[in-house]
């Protein structure tokens, strides 16, 4: 739970990084041990809660700064970069802030913004087990009164142990007692950590990320508030980077393992004994090891490269009018599990994508307006401190940004999946862990 010290408020992207880069190096301070002798890392969650780093991406209507996807994967990677297990857990948070602002009435995405500008931290309980099939939940939302009741069990719950709401997805049967099944409706119940009949279970022993407090969560008759209920399904009825967010963000964390995993590789090499044949006095002088460590180091590169490239694919197709929509074919003001009609009606208007204004069709797929040349050639990158490339045509973009941009198109595989984005680790579904 938060403390009452209250949460820095982040003013730009340029400070979102510094503040990260500082954490980043403050948590990767004893973060082996942590996790050889499993020290669950309550001090190193607490200042992440202060940081302010939970907020980047809260409207600006709502007081925050609306970060661009591209800028919180580099904050994840620098979480990433310092400890693993800690970068892990916010993913989640971040998956149901974009939940709330996509299906969120106005009172929840005022109320719910507001607590993370504080420094509240979500985490998830999705994930379940067998025999059933893995777009089943069997944890239900039942109506009672003016509220529902919440009841099931949940596993790999990332981050919960640490967490001050505790965000359930279960089913919404259409009768008491009915057995779901991957077609009933599912929504998001935010549970505060404290609610009487939810327990967090300290059971997670998986091999590896050891202190990410994964374990189980029990919901034993559970009263929930409606005006804490917000509805899951209907957010894949339109097209939606909903799961391409999370994938980028787990993408963010092995790229993080990556440079750490390097920089520690040549920190060790840097104290090793040579090889006698090597005619040197140091390692690190070692042709063979230079040319190994510069392999590696033009890989991990590329990989950092790509995950920006990536990062501004999923910024360019998430227009703000269509992520929005509110033309009644879908989306957060649409019908219940309605779709775009494609490209053929809805209401013309002007978006921006970027500093350029474009005339798009309300239902036309996201990645149509992906496709469009960027209006302009170049820009300041807050990442890199170089220029924008201008946005490649679908069918030429790098290889590790084409599955940002298949997964907005109509029916794509992240829609059809039905991502649990964040169910806590193992969780089979694309952006799930």
């Amino acid at each position: 739970m938060t403390t009452g010290t209250a949460a820095t408020r982040i003013t730009d992207a340029d400070q979102a990084l510094a503040v990260a880069a500082e954490l980043s190096a403050a948590f990767a301070a004893e973060a082996g041990a942590r996790d050889a002798d499993r020290v669950l890392p309550h001090v190193q969650v607490q200042a992440l809660k202060e940081s302010g780093l939970l907020a980047l991406s809260v409207p600006v209507e709502h007081g925050g700064i609306a970060a661009p996807a591209a800028v919180i994967a580099e904050v994840f990677r620098l979480f990433a970069h310092g400890d693993p297990s800690l970068a892990q857990i916010p993913h989640s948070h971040y998956t149901f802030l974009e939940a709330v602002r996509l299906q969120g009435t106005d009172t929840q995405r005022a109320y719910f913004f507001e607590r993370v500008l504080e420094g509240a931290l979500f985490a998830n309980a999705q994930s379940e087990r067998g025999p059933h099939p893995i777009d089943v939940d069997t944890t239900t939302l039942i109506p009672d009164g003016e509220g529902y009741v919440l009841a099931g069990r949940k596993y790999y719950c990332t981050g919960a142990l640490f967490a001050d709401w505790v965000i359930v997805r279960a089913s919404l049967p259409e009768r008491p007692g009915d057995t779901p099944t991957s077609s009933t409706p599912k929504a998001l119940a935010f549970v505060p950590a404290d609610a009487e009949g939810l327990q967090v279970v300290d059971d997670w022993h998986g091999m590896g990320q050891r202190t990410t407090a994964s374990g189980t969560v029990t919901l034993d008759a559970v009263s929930v508030p409606a005006e804490r209920v917000v509805a899951f399904t209907p957010i894949f009825g339109a097209p939606t980077v909903y799961g391409a967010r999370a994938q980028l963000l787990h993408t963010a964390l092995d790229v993080g393992i990556a440079t750490a995993a390097l920089a520690e590789g040549v920190r060790q090499a840097g104290k090793a004994r040579p090889h006698f044949e090597a005619g040197v006095d140091a390692a690190a002088d070692d042709p063979t090891v230079v040319h190994l460590a510069g392999e590696l180091t033009v890989t991990v590169r590329g990989a950092q490269a790509l995950l920006a490239e990536a990062g501004r694919a999923v910024d360019a197709a998430a227009a703000p009018a269509l992520r929005q929509c509110r033309c009644g074919f879908g989306g957060r003001r649409g019908g219940q599990g309605g779709r775009h009609p494609g490209v053929v009606g809805g209401v013309e208007r002007t978006v921006r994508t970027g500093r350029h204004p474009q005339r798009i069709r309300c239902g036309e797929p996201v990645a149509v307006l992906a496709r469009r040349p960027h209006p302009h050639a170049a820009r300041p990158d807050p990442l890199e401190g170089t220029a924008h490339r201008p946005l490649h045509p679908v069918g030429h973009h790098p290889a590790a940004a084409r599955p940002a941009l298949r997964a907005t198109g109509s029916r794509s595989r992240v829609s059809r999946r039905r991502c649990a984005a964040g169910g806590g680790h193992g969780s089979p579904s694309a952006g799930c862990r």
